[in-house]
């Protein structure tokens, strides 16, 4: 498996890796850092780096995009190059954009809750607001829970 991350100063990005890598040491499973390939979060990015995970190891089943835009990207190249998605290789995004369920094949990812995401947001900068600390920086974090929405683009090699 590939990973095709986003940008390095990305805090998501980094959080994403974090928990691919924690899932895979959970496992017992070895990563090949060098699969780990940047794609910037750019769709035109992530589609010239596929070639070179293909060139660095010709047996990948899958590629994880840390975002649906890197996603399509991987998908387009990897279809120009004449492999089938996800019959040699599966493609995974993150963030379930509106394009995910109509992209050819519908896009397998993790869906983010942006709208609950905005709204604890908001709730937290209103609350901050109107408790008079506005000379005081906001800080904080706001985790969510985030669901698998299963598609067409990746497929179940253990069965």
């Amino acid at each position: 498996i590939a990973i095709m991350s986003g940008p390095e100063w990305s805090l998501d990005n980094a959080q994403r890796i974090n928990g691919f890598k924690d899932f895979f040491k959970e496992k017992g499973i070895a990563i090949d850092k060098r699969l780990i390939v940047r794609g910037n979060y750019l769709e035109k990015v992530a589609y010239g780096e596929v070639e070179k995970i293909i060139k660095m190891d010709s047996n990948i089943t899958a590629i994880f995009s840390c975002n649906d835009q890197m996603a399509f990207g991987v998908i387009k190249k990897l279809k120009e190059l004449g492999f089938a998605c996800p019959k040699d290789i599966s493609v995974i995004g993150f963030d379930d954009e509106a394009d995910a369920a109509k992209f050819d094949p519908p896009l397998t990812t993790i869906h983010v809750p942006v709208y609950d995401l905005a709204k604890e947001g908001t709730r937290l900068l209103v609350n901050h607001l109107q408790n008079e600390l506005s000379n005081k920086s906001l800080r904080g974090v706001v985790t969510l829970a985030t669901l698998l929405v299963e598609r067409n683009s990746a497929r179940n090699i253990s069965a």
